[in-house]
């Protein structure tokens, strides 16, 4: 993050992320983008094709692809070797508004990274860097999702660990 000061992109430099949208025509998803960015009218993605780079448009190694029925984005080198991995979603039931699912050990690690970061010298904060140390050794996920039904705002979470 010392870096994101004199430049707001620079942590986009090691960023690697995959980022899917499923939809019954994932193409049609990308028309709808092309009205905002045409650039992306011109792209030719073919479904179980190579992925289209993005970099011209993104300003960072950044590549979309199309796998049934997901469109793909790729940002980093290393999510891009992972495209050959990347099956389609068959079910593309409704799974909500909105829908997440996190590592739990990643994220724990990333807290107490932090943590370690901050000068804290209280016996709260030592023993609260400790728990944290522990929280990352956990092998879990959390799933969570938000829906807005006849019945109204719906969130359901979950945390499953092995």
């Amino acid at each position: 993050l010392e870096q994101a000061s004199p430049n707001p992109m620079a942590v986009a430099d090691s960023m690697q992320m995959i980022v899917t949208v499923s939809a019954q025509k994932p193409q049609d998803l990308l028309m709808t983008l092309s009205s905002f960015a045409p650039q992306f009218a011109q792209m030719d993605i073919k479904d179980g094709g190579d992925a289209v780079s993005l970099q011209d448009q993104m300003g960072m190694p950044a590549s979309v692809a199309l796998r049934g029925h997901d469109l793909v984005m790729l940002i980093g080198a290393e999510a891009l070797s992972q495209l050959p991995s990347i099956k389609s979603n068959k079910d593309i039931s409704s799974n909500g508004l909105f829908s997440m699912s996190m590592n739990f050990g990643k994220y724990m690690e990333l807290i107490s990274s932090v943590m370690n970061d901050m000068d804290t010298n209280s016996e709260m904060a030592q023993d609260q860097k400790a728990m944290f140390d522990k929280l990352k050794e956990v092998d879990g996920t959390i799933k969570g999702t938000l829906d807005i039904t006849d019945e109204g705002v719906v969130s359901e979470t979950s945390f499953k660990a092995k």
